[in-house]
């Protein structure tokens, strides 16, 4: 039996075939875990001097 051998595309860069849209996703994400990080430490720095306060 003759063994074939498929085509190997070249390797491309991860981002080759992302669209203006897909950038937009991207950085929304991006900013979203920003901003929830920033919360869960607003959170964490408040929350003794609150309990102290109650």
């Amino acid at each position: 039996m003759e063994k074939t051998r498929l085509a190997m595309p070249t390797k491309a860069r991860w981002y080759v075939g992302l669209t203006a849209d897909h950038w937009r996703v991207l950085r929304g994400g991006f900013l979203g875990w920003i901003f929830d990080g920033f919360e869960a430490l607003a959170v964490v720095v408040v929350l003794a001097p609150m309990l102290k306060s109650l």
